[in-house]
């Protein structure tokens, strides 16, 4: 049983390593409900350290944020309008391809895709609405902008505590064919959750600079980077 639920929202961060002076103060600037709670934890293990912060759970809602993200002061007031039991805001891979971390899985392989096409539409549609030279931004999104997927990363996650309640821990696990982030959205689905992506809120994911939609856009239009998608 997870503890009793109270005003606010459960901020977890699963440290794995430093974290930047400009993730430090993009957490700072995240607009929070009254009462909410942060949960740092450290592990060697990402899929153990997701795991605990669920175990000290004390709010209606979990936000995992990543510990080398950066996201817009709305980000979560955001997530939180649209009242899902999971949602998440849109990232992408701070390492090589900047692919997003929206997936579905091919059914036949059990493998993960990620769903270019539908984050590229969005972009697209809502270009002249970028105010800053950012990474993070909040665009306009409807409802049916919402991408429903099969795979979502925990950078930028909110959860409500009924999802837990329904699937049995361990919530994440580290597989040799599966990532942590893939088994936990296996599970969800398993439980009968739906899993969804706002692409209107942008966060910037760190590597040597911070990642984020305009390296997106740029790769995606390039037509030599080599065959995509590709899968997980």
């Amino acid at each position: 049983m997870l503890p009793v639920s109270g005003e606010g929202v459960q901020i977890g961060i699963p440290i794995m390593g430093d974290m930047g002076d400009e993730i430090f103060y993009s957490f700072l600037s995240l607009k929070k409900p009254k009462g909410s709670k942060l949960t740092k934890v450290k592990y060697g293990a990402t899929d153990k350290a997701k795991n605990k912060i669920i175990s000290l759970m004390e709010k209606e809602w979990l936000f995992f944020m990543d510990s080398d993200q950066t996201f817009h002061p709305e980000s979560l007031e955001r997530l939180l309008s649209w009242n899902l039991p999971i949602v998440s805001g849109l990232y992408f891979s701070s390492a090589g391809k900047p692919i997003p971390h929206c997936y579905e899985r091919v059914k036949k392989k059990g493998l993960y895709m990620a769903k270019t096409k539908e984050v590229h539409d969005y972009l697209v549609a809502h270009k002249d609405k970028f105010t800053t030279g950012n990474p993070i931004e909040i665009l306009p999104a409807e409802q049916s902008d919402l991408i429903e997927c099969d795979g979502v990363g925990t950078g930028c996650l909110l959860v409500h505590r009924s999802v837990f309640e329904k699937v049995k821990p361990p919530y994440f696990k580290l597989l040799n064919y599966v990532g942590e982030d893939f088994y936990f959205c296996r599970k969800v689905q398993e439980a009968g959750f739906k899993i969804f992506t706002d692409p209107g809120v942008l966060c910037g994911h760190k590597h040597r600079e911070l990642i984020g939609y305009r390296h997106f856009l740029s790769w995606i239009t390039t037509p030599d980077e080599g065959e995509f998608p590709y899968p997980y």
